[in-house]
């Protein structure tokens, strides 16, 4: 099924009120945040920013009022529990967040009181929540832990979680290893994925695949109307436009089914992996492809397209976000 297709990411501010998230300014200063810690690699805060993205999305289409300072904390929690510690303070600092990082007091744990504290702090479905909560105690009970802090659980989960394979499934000789920091795999690194027709359009631009990153990996990839768009400026996008959807959103379903069972396959514990798909400048694409169009009709345009990518993606077993940004 399809979990939701809007423009727009709201959140709860303080007032109660619902405002639309500046998603480009978080990672703005993410991106600030990373570079005064020495760490260039463009792709960390976009990766950071498109989960905090995916989790606003989720609580939206689910009805949730998502609070500004709770995502704030999310965010936090995460950086510091994938060993970003120092980025989550930076961070902090820029945004004027008053997010407290300490370890926390030492207690006991039970199921429930876990999952709850992990269901508040880390971006995963409930499944995946209540498994990994019994496996951490478990970890807790065999290095002989009573108490333990929220901080000390919270990495503990997410070493669990990431370890990229079962020891029984490890080669000989071999041990299951989490990486030392954060591995991307890139994105030319899936074309091998890719159908004929994908690849085709990935060298068109029309497809846009996106790096996996070992923190909390999702199938990610990007769809560029623009690029669909003929050279001539007289052209009629009902007749040109419209027939290749159906056959593009087709290729995006076998490219994301395949991405899923190759994380399903590294990350085994990660039995249900995200997926999800970004229209980038799509208002744009409406307002300023179509010279000489009237308003109302872009519209009718924008709205007929996005029905029918709505219609052609929802047919796939497995939960899809849509970002019509």
């Amino acid at each position: 099924m399809i979990k939701i297709y809007s423009t727009s990411l709201l959140v709860q501010h303080h007032d109660g009120s619902l405002q639309s998230f500046d998603l480009d300014k978080l990672r703005e200063k993410l991106t600030q945040a990373f570079r005064s810690n020495g760490i260039s690699d463009p792709w960390l805060p976009e990766h950071f920013s498109l989960m905090l993205e995916e989790k606003i999305r989720s609580g939206n289409a689910a009805g949730e009022d998502l609070d500004s300072d709770a995502l704030q904390a999310l965010l936090a929690n995460v950086l510091v529990a994938t060993g970003y510690g120092e980025v989550a303070v930076s961070f902090g600092q820029l945004t004027d967040s008053d997010q407290s990082l300490v370890p926390g007091e030492m207690q006991p744990w039970e199921h429930s009181k876990l999952t709850a504290m992990l269901a508040r702090t880390l971006p995963l479905a409930e499944n995946q929540l209540q498994d990994l909560s019994r496996e951490s105690l478990t970890a807790l009970e065999k290095l002989g832990f009573v108490c333990a802090s929220e901080a000390f659980m919270r990495e503990l989960a997410v070493h669990i979680l990431h370890f990229r394979r079962c020891p029984g499934a490890a080669p000989a000789g071999k041990k299951p290893r989490r990486p030392a920091g954060t591995e991307f795999i890139p994105a030319d690194a899936w074309a091998h994925l890719a159908s004929d027709a994908s690849q085709l359009l990935i060298k068109r631009n029309v497809l846009r695949l996106l790096p996996l990153s070992d923190i909390f990996p999702t199938a990610r990839l990007e769809m560029h109307l623009q690029a669909l768009r003929p050279v001539s400026q007289d052209w009629q996008p009902e007749e040109s436009l419209l027939p290749q959807l159906p056959e593009i959103c087709q290729e995006i379903l076998l490219l994301l089914q395949r991405m899923r069972e190759h994380i399903r396959q590294t990350w085994p514990r990660i039995e249900n992996p995200g997926a999800h798909v970004i229209f980038p400048a799509y208002r744009d694409f409406f307002q300023q492809q179509l010279p000489g169009w009237k308003k109302r009709r872009q519209t009718t345009l924008r709205q007929k397209v996005t029905m029918l990518l709505e219609e052609q993606l929802q047919q796939q077993s497995f939960e899809l976000l849509l970002s019509f940004r």
